[in-house]
């Protein structure tokens, strides 16, 4: 079985693979709905990279927070940190992040549905 392969793009890509404008990517990042470490990632101090393949599908299943945690955790198991036996500590916190995702998500929903 092949892994599969996440791809990381700009901001400027990103508004032309999904057809997303760059003020909403910059609403998402900051209501905590795109997850830094997780959807995207800081690359320099004025670059942003995001994983199109976890953008995807949380464009599809975002109002299922369990769907969408069944692909943060592929993501997360495909990094080599989680994968060595010396790095524990990174493994842990990778889960963590996983974790908080799930539970903004979930309280989103609730307060949501209110």
């Amino acid at each position: 079985m092949t892994e599969p392969n996440y791809t990381f793009i700009k901001r400027k890509e990103l508004t032309n693979t999904i057809s997303i404008s760059q003020s909403k990517i910059k609403e998402l990042m900051r209501t905590g709905q795109w997850i830094e470490g997780i959807h995207f990632t800081r690359y320099s101090k004025r670059m942003n990279l995001f994983n199109v393949q976890l953008i995807r599908d949380w464009l599809v299943n975002h109002h299922d927070p369990l769907s969408h945690q069944r692909a943060i955790e592929n993501f997360l198991a495909t990094l080599p940190s989680n994968r060595s036996r010396g790095n524990n500590n990174r493994a842990v916190s990778h889960k963590t992040a996983s974790n908080q995702a799930t539970k903004k998500t979930t309280q989103k929903k609730a307060a949501g549905s209110l």
